[in-house]
Parts: C-alpha cells; sequence; structure tokens
C-alpha cells in the first residue's frame, strides 16, 4: 500500500511539490520550537534537589530611628545575627531557621562561582556559604554523610559537595569523594593577573567533605552543577550587610496560614535586637514567580507560536486535500467501482499525507541541523549546551563520543515530537477530506469525470 502510494506521489509531483515546499518550512520552523518547548520542559520537570514550600526570606537592617554612630566601634554585630537566628529557631510556628547569603538562598539573582584544580585539570564549582540548618531549611537530601558543624573551629575546612548531573564532581563519582585539595594564597598577596597569580605563593589547603547532597539545580531553567556549601564564619553573621545576609526560615505546615501578618505583630518588636529591625519577610515562592518570569514568558510566546503554525498547517491541509480529493473524484470512483472500500480510500489518501510528510522531514531535519550547527540554535534557547560556557564544554565534552551521543540523542528525540506533532494535526486535517471522498457513490464520481 505504502509503495502503491509513493508512485502516486510520484505521478503528482507537480502539484505535490508546493505541498513540500510548505511542510518543508513548517517542519524545520516546528523543530526549534520543538526543541525549545523539550528542554524547558525536561529541566521544569527535573527534581530541582530543594524544597521551597512553607519557606521564607527575612532581612533585617538598621532600625529608623536608630543612628549607628551611637554604637562603638568594638560592637559585636555578629552576636545580634546569632541572638536574631536564636530567637527565630524559639518562635513555636517555624520549623527550622538558617542564615546564608545572597548567592546561597534560592532563587535570588546573586552568583558567586570559584575553580578548584585536579590533575592540572580546572574545575569550576558554585560557592555557597551557609549554616549547618540550610539543609534542613530546604530540605535537601544526602547521598552519603551530612552537613558540617555548627562550632566555626571545628568545622573550620569543611564542605558539602554537590554533584553534576552524571553524579560525578572531578569526573569521578561523587560518593566516594572524601577530601579536596585546594591551593590558597598566602596571606597578604592579592595578584591582579593571571601571571601574577601563577608566581605568588600558596599553600596547600584540605577541604573534609562532610556529605554528599543529591543534584541541586539552582532553579528550574538551569542545568544541574557542582556546588560546594561551606560552612559560615561567626563574622558572616553581621546584619549591616543587609543585602548579602540572608535569613530564611521554614515554617510548619499547620501555622503556614496568615503566618505574616501573625509573625510581624507577635515577633516585630522582639526581632529589634540592637540596631536591628526586620525591614521585609516573604515567602520565596514569590521570588521563584519573579526570578522565573522571563522564563515563564518565553514558553507561553512558544506556546502561543507553536499553536499558530499547528492552526495554519491543520486549515492549509484540510483545504489542499479536500481540493486533491474533489479533483480526483473520477479516480476514487473508479477505485470503488473495482471494489475498493471506503475504508480503503481513506486509508489511501491517509498514507500519501503520511509519506509526503516524511520526504518533507528529510531536506527539512538536513536544513534545521545545519543552522544549528551554525551556532543559531542555543541563541533561541533549544541547545542544552546554552547553559555551559565554552570551558566548561571543553572539558565536559572532551570526549567526543559523548558529545556526539548526546547531541545525537537530543537530535532524534526532537525529530521525534517534531513528527508525529505534524502527523497527528496532518491526519486530523485529512481525515475530513478522506472521509468525504469515500463516500462519493461511483457512478457520481464517474459522471464529473
Amino acid at each position: 500500500m505504502l509503495l502503491h502510494s509513493l508512485k502516486m506521489i510520484w505521478a503528482e509531483r507537480k502539484s505535490n511539490g508546493w505541498i513540500l515546499l510548505e511542510l518543508i518550512v513548517i517542519f524545520t520552523i516546528l523543530w526549534f520550537c520543538s526543541g525549545f518547548m523539550y528542554e524547558k520542559g525536561k529541566q521544569f520537570f527535573e527534581p530541582i534537589g530543594f524544597d521551597i514550600h512553607h519557606t521564607y526570606l527575612l532581612r533585617f537592617g538598621i532600625g529608623k530611628n536608630v543612628n549607628i554612630e551611637d554604637y562603638s566601634q568594638d560592637y559585636d554585630y555578629p552576636q545580634d545575627g546569632l541572638t536574631i537566628i536564636e530567637k527565630l529557631k524559639q518562635y513555636p510556628a517555624i520549623e527550622s531557621a538558617c542564615l546564608s547569603n545572597s548567592a546561597s538562598a534560592p532563587y535570588l539573582s546573586s552568583y558567586r562561582g570559584r575553580t578548584v584544580s585536579k590533575d592540572s585539570a580546572y574545575y569550576q564549582y558554585a560557592y555557597r556559604q551557609v549554616s549547618p540548618e540550610y539543609f534542613d531549611v530546604f530540605k535537601i537530601k544526602f547521598q552519603s554523610g551530612g552537613p558540617f558543624g555548627a562550632n566555626e573551629i571545628l568545622s573550620k575546612n569543611q564542605v558539602v559537595a554537590s554533584p553534576e548531573a552524571d553524579n560525578t564532581f572531578f569526573k569521578e563519582d561523587i560518593t566516594s569523594l572524601k577530601e579536596i585539595i585546594n591551593w590558597e594564597l598566602e596571606p597578604g598577596y592579592n595578584p591582579t593577573t593571571q601571571e601574577e597569580y601563577d608566581q605568588a605563593p600558596k599553600v596547600k589547603v584540605v577541604w573534609k567533605v562532610t556529605g554528599v547532597t543529591d543534584k541541586i539545580k539552582r532553579n528550574e531553567d538551569e542545568p544541574y552543577r557542582r556546588i560546594l556549601f561551606f560552612p559560615m564564619k561567626r563574622n558572616d553573621f553581621d546584619p549591616r550587610q543587609e543585602n548579602d545576609a540572608c535569613f530564611c526560615i521554614r515554617v510548619k505546615p499547620q501555622a503556614d496560614k496568615n503566618f505574616i501578618a501573625t509573625f510581624r505583630k507577635e515577633m516585630s518588636e522582639q526581632l529589634k535586637i540592637g540596631p536591628f529591625e526586620l525591614t521585609s519577610i516573604a515567602p520565596l515562592s514569590e521570588s521563584r514567580t519573579s526570578y522565573l518570569k522571563d522564563t515563564t514568558e518565553k514558553i507561553e510566546t512558544m506556546g502561543v507560536v507553536i499553536l499558530f503554525l499547528l492552526v495554519n498547517v491543520f486549515l492549509g491541509i484540510v483545504g489542499t486535500f479536500r481540493f486533491r480529493a474533489n479533483a480526483r473524484r473520477g479516480e476514487i470512483g473508479l477505485r470503488c467501482a473495482l471494489g475498493s472500500s471506503k475504508k480503503k480510500i481513506r486509508q489511501l489518501l491517509l498514507d500519501e499525507t503520511f509519506l509526503i510528510l516524511l520526504v518533507a522531514s528529510i531536506p527539512a531535519t538536513i536544513l534545521a541541523l545545519n543552522i544549528q550547527w551554525l551556532g543559531i540554535l542555543p541563541k533561541l534557547g533549544v541547545s542544552i549546551l546554552e547553559d555551559k560556557n565554552p570551558g566548561e564544554m571543553m572539558m565536559f565534552f572532551s570526549d567526543h563520543a559523548i558529545l556526539n551521543k548526546s547531541m545525537f540523542l537530543l537530535n532524534l528525540i526532537i525529530y521525534l515530537i517534531t513528527f508525529v506533532t505534524m502527523l497527528i494535526i496532518i491526519w486530523l486535517g485529512t481525515w475530513y477530506p478522506a472521509k468525504k471522498a469515500s463516500e462519493i457513490q461511483p457512478a457520481e464520481a464517474l459522471h464529473y469525470e
């Protein structure tokens, strides 16, 4: 049947040429749209590694009627931060409380990255500084070990590690990671160029890995990256660093109703510690909505584009194939007269549309792949590779077999999504003309012929 349909398409190649051209253009555009939606959908449905339900971000600043100059130079501001944390923990509705820098709290735009070397290779990691309770507040699960201790002296040079997507850190299984060797500058050296840094004297520092967490993403729109969590030092608890000191709390689910109003009413005065007072409190879900606003708008826009394309394809197919069916009334009537059933007539027309799409998908795929390799695809936000800088890509894909396999699988998935989507729309558009054509009476069709 398919071979016969292919012969029929070739016999009517002049009239089918415009349909092929239309499908090639639509298939190519839909390829990019499908790739974008697949990537974003895949990223959004992956486990993010932490939980922000019932969590809030608190900021503290200098009180309105406070003159900070009235406080002596040796005033212990970090102690005020520690006192705030303790008061938060003692509040009955709060399950856990922690302090972190702004680069560590979820869904804030701040980011800090550093590098560490091993076997002459440099590895970038996200630098996060948190108190031990951070892992309880955001319900971060551990593959092995646990968080560092709360004692600053005992927890010195301790870290918690989080792996990349393939559960590795130094391209090795992260569960075997026990310590990290780092070379730090000797005190007093502040190089301004790479050459000065290379020549500056360094000391060997061993970071003990106390625990390994599950994979963690910065947000739904980004891939898993290697992360190192470092313990907060006492001086980091200084609330004067209002934009960098993030007090985060997890509220008990049963108490998370009108929590902000109740908390402000009961705790605003109690949280006036030294020169500081509570300046803001907001659920982290609001930060998430704001942080992902651009991405969600892109997804919505792409959804509208896809819907517009599919509607146009559907209407075009309905009109085109209804015209073709009417033009072939004599042929269809003759087939009916020779014993072809209505089902076979419908199947013949549907097979032709399938083959036309299959033929059109070949040049469309070649065109899309060439556009992709010219670097246009990542700029449109379609490729996984858009989230890696060139240095990371070179390290991650140093094995060309990994790159080829990854890209082949990605393109195969995008092709199948695009082809199946187009096929469904085309068959829906062809079904009605095929049904009407199959209902033509042989005598009537031959009369028109």
